[in-house]
């Protein structure tokens, strides 16, 4: 219910981003059930969905287990459109240490980068 996604919530260490059907789908079929209190693991995969008030902006989330960190997926928007989402997220997930945002990268030159490639930034730019 209600509460456990609150407590869970508290809990979170990774932020999967995916910004269309394809990353999302490939986010979630490397998510587990998420622990319970009791150190088991729920039965099914927990989603929800909260509207920011004030903010005009509504999050999309599912809750899970992610290389046995505490995960939740949050799906967003391409490019720039994303990161007001990526902020109210932040502030809903309180102990996040990771954002990973899994994709394609469009916009990476070809010629550098091949699929399967581990691509890091070395900072965070705002586009606007």
């Amino acid at each position: 219910g209600d509460e456990f996604v609150q407590q869970y919530c508290k809990e979170v260490k990774i932020i999967l981003q995916a910004a269309n059907d394809i990353e999302r789908l490939a986010n979630f079929s490397k998510l587990k059930p998420p622990f319970l209190k009791d150190g088991t693991t729920s039965a099914k995969i927990v989603r929800f969905s909260t509207d920011f008030r004030g903010q005009n902006i509504v999050g999309e989330y599912t809750l899970g287990i992610f290389g046995g960190y505490q995960a939740a997926l949050v799906e967003t928007k391409q490019g720039a459109d994303c990161r007001s989402l990526i902020e109210a997220t932040i502030g809903l997930f309180s102990k996040v240490s990771f954002i990973i945002g899994v994709g394609v990268a469009y916009g990476i030159s070809r010629d550098k980068t091949k699929l399967g490639d581990v691509l890091i930034s070395d900072k965070i730019a705002c586009l606007n």
